[in-house]
């Protein structure tokens, strides 16, 4: 999957203003990501064709067990099974890695 650089870096800063504007932790940087610094983290060669490189997680700035995931599939049409399994096994990942409770915690996840 190849996606062109301006739009897919458009969509991330609106997703980190978004994130922002609801109480994640966002970093400055991220907000201001420049086109330069996008292609250096996200692309090979100006291009990004690994959408995994695109995926956001970010925790609540009030609580760190409370965190948002965006996943990006890269796909300008309908998502697949492969896509379905992908963005369920990040999501568990993320869950996994945080030690997290379904009883007290919470996850919110985005697929782009």
């Amino acid at each position: 999957t190849k996606l062109k650089c301006a739009p897919t870096l458009q969509i991330r800063r609106t997703v980190w203003k978004m994130l922002s504007d609801r109480g994640y932790s966002v970093r400055q940087a991220d907000l201001i990501e420049t086109m330069t610094t996008f292609k250096k983290n996200c692309t090979e060669n100006g291009i990004v064709t690994d959408p995994g490189k695109l995926i956001i997680r970010v925790p609540k700035a009030n609580n760190p067990k409370n965190r948002a995931i965006v996943l990006f599939s890269g796909k300008r049409e309908k998502f697949s099974i492969d896509d379905v399994k992908f963005f369920f096994a990040q999501v568990d990942q993320e869950w996994q890695s945080n030690e997290m409770d379904h009883a007290t915690d919470t996850l919110v996840g985005v697929f782009v």
